[in-house]
């Protein structure tokens, strides 16, 4: 019941409208004053999450988990991907924004020779300590780059969204995203990830919380959100990249 009660009641603020603050999303990497979720897009059909944030001598750097068992920490460049990046900032207090800027060092430092998993099937209890940064998870599970940014968020004391209102299965959209990573990890002839591919294919159609819609509850005012308002907002991210930056390319 409580799932069904927070399905209905996103779907009426939904409904009313009651969504994205697209004032608080930009193109422009030096309007990131603490803290952003950055999106960036890699090809027609993917996109790329992690967590934009400054450091104490105003450089901004880029949180991400960038492919199976590799987190990485790096000054944020415009052509990590395909140079056509988004950032949502979240509407969070100076002071905690502070902290997450921190929090985003600790979980690296703690993390960087972990080898987290990466993994369709997303646990919504796994997290990062908040006093050592270290990962709390079960094996059998693990993280993608947009699940990364959902634990991280929560750990901090401040969670996007409520994954108990996603759809418990992937839709077609979903299931071509994975496919891509899939089929680019076998192409790349590294032992580790072809073996990973083998292992996680058979969750391909399991819960998807996309970068999109990350990104799209960050515009929030209220967090956490559900999903009908994280994908509404999500799908005009989507769009304003397209207006921004023209279609990409196959």
């Amino acid at each position: 019941m409580n799932r069904l009660l927070a399905l209905v009641y996103d779907w009426l603020l939904c409904q009313l409208g009651v969504t994205g603050d697209f004032s608080r999303l930009t193109f422009d990497a030096n309007q990131v004053k603490l803290l952003a979720v950055a999106l960036l897009r890699t090809s027609r059909c993917t996109a790329h999450a992690g967590v934009a944030y400054r450091t104490a001598a105003g450089a901004l750097r880029f949180l991400h988990f960038a492919n199976h068992e590799v987190l990485r920490d790096e000054v944020f460049r415009e052509d990590l991907c395909l140079g056509e990046n988004a950032f949502a900032v979240p509407l969070l207090k100076e002071e905690d924004q502070d902290f997450l800027a921190e929090f985003c060092a600790r979980v690296y430092r703690a993390n960087q020779s972990g080898k987290l998993p990466y993994s369709f099937e997303f646990d919504p209890t796994l997290g990062f300590d908040r006093s050592t940064g270290l990962m709390v998870f079960n094996y059998d599970s693990g993280l993608t780059c947009s699940t990364f940014v959902v634990a991280w968020f929560r750990s901090a004391g401040n969670p996007l969204v409520q994954p108990i209102t996603w759809p418990r299965l992937a839709d077609p959209a979903d299931i071509a995203a994975r496919q891509y990573v899939l089929d680019r990890w076998r192409e790349s002839r590294k032992p580790k990830l072809i073996a990973r591919a083998d292992e996680i294919e058979s969750t391909i159609q399991t819960m998807r919380i996309s970068p999109e819609q990350v990104a799209g509850a960050c515009l929030q005012r209220n967090l956490p959100t559900g999903y009908y308002r994280a994908s509404k907002n999500g799908r005009q991210i989507h769009h304003r990249i397209i207006d921004q930056f023209g279609e990409p390319n196959p």
